[in-house]
């Protein structure tokens, strides 16, 4: 009896987890279905959105002017716009677009740059200098006296001052400058700028009322260029180039003495004859005269510190290569 009673309670075990068993597959089966029956609306759902939309974009294609689709439209009806509402909607256009461009002009107003002048320029700056120094040097002296007061000018100290100004200013706007030249521990450099000096000269005298006036300006114009005459030289590329400063400012060429120590005999008239100078670039690419580059290439600077009877006496020129600058913007508007 004993061992009846306990098959039947083996066999009433094993019924149970069989029983358990085939409940969790039937509840599994019915989740399956639901998430395939789910699927199917899903995708009966998508099918039916592109189908309106195709049908959508027929009727809006054959839809007469001024007549309006709207996609949440359940009804699917045409919807005529009102002439207040095209009207409306023209005044609000027109309203916005004047908003925008008032705001565009207005915006330079607010700048401080409008009110007052920003930065002088090196170019600038360094023209000025030279001019005042190489103008009070020969007042100085007298140099335009006779050739004994020429002669104590170009071995003054003022002479060598005005020099080594120059081919300061020449090397801090060196057009020569190599990349490759450049040390690492260079913080600055002529390459840094857009800029770089290529046409130094003085204005010509165009109406010359007497030999002594001719004399004048030839002998304004001898002492233009930083040539050393009587005064001692020395290597300008290792006493100008800041090999061991934080702006490094580079060679120009093997014999700079060779674009700027000349005669002035040499020199280019240009712009219609109303300017005479030298071509730093002349050499290397065959431009003698500012006109040579684009005036949207070039950028041109003349003293500032001058009287109206310097102006008129003489003053000088010195035109800047922009190219590099117009090369980098075009690639950026590609």
């Amino acid at each position: 009896a004993a061992e009846t009673g306990g098959m039947q309670s083996s066999s009433g075990g094993g019924s149970g987890k069989e029983a358990g068993r085939a409940a969790r597959m039937s509840r599994a089966g019915t989740k399956a279905g639901r998430v395939v029956r789910l699927i199917r609306l899903i995708r009966l759902i998508r099918l039916i959105k592109v189908y309106k939309k195709g049908s959508y974009q027929e009727k809006k294609q054959e839809a007469p002017p001024g007549v309006h689709w709207d996609d949440d439209d359940e009804d699917g009806h045409m919807e005529n716009e009102s002439a207040v509402s095209k009207k409306l909607t023209d005044m609000t256009t027109r309203r916005v677009i004047l908003l925008v461009l008032a705001i565009m002009l207005a915006l330079p107003f607010f700048q401080p740059v409008m009110y007052v002048v920003k930065l002088p320029t090196s170019a600038q700056y360094g023209i000025d200098l030279l001019y005042r120094t190489w103008r009070d040097g020969i007042a100085a002296h007298e140099a335009l006296a006779n050739d004994t007061q020429l002669q104590q000018y170009l071995v003054s100290r003022e002479r060598e001052t005005y020099i080594d100004d120059f081919y300061q200013y020449a090397f801090y706007h060196n057009p020569f400058c190599d990349p490759e030249e450049v040390p690492s521990t260079a913080l600055q450099h002529p390459l840094m700028s857009f800029g770089k000096i290529f046409w130094v000269g003085v204005s010509s005298q165009m109406e010359v009322t007497s030999d002594a006036s001719r004399d004048r300006h030839k002998t304004m114009s001898d002492v233009f260029l930083p040539t050393f005459g009587g005064l001692p030289a020395y290597d300008v590329n290792e006493k100008w180039n800041g090999a061991e400063w934080s702006m490094y400012q580079c060679n120009m060429t093997s014999n700079p003495r060779g674009l700027l120590d000349v005669d002035w005999t040499t020199a280019n008239s240009c712009v219609v004859d109303q300017y005479k100078g030298i071509s730093l670039i002349y050499q290397s690419e065959g431009i003698d005269c500012p006109e040579r580059v684009r005036w949207s290439e070039r950028e041109v600077f003349t003293p500032g510190q001058v009287s109206q009877a310097e102006w008129d006496d003489m003053f000088f020129m010195f035109v800047f290569d922009r190219r590099s600058g117009s090369r980098v913007g075009g690639s950026l508007k590609i």
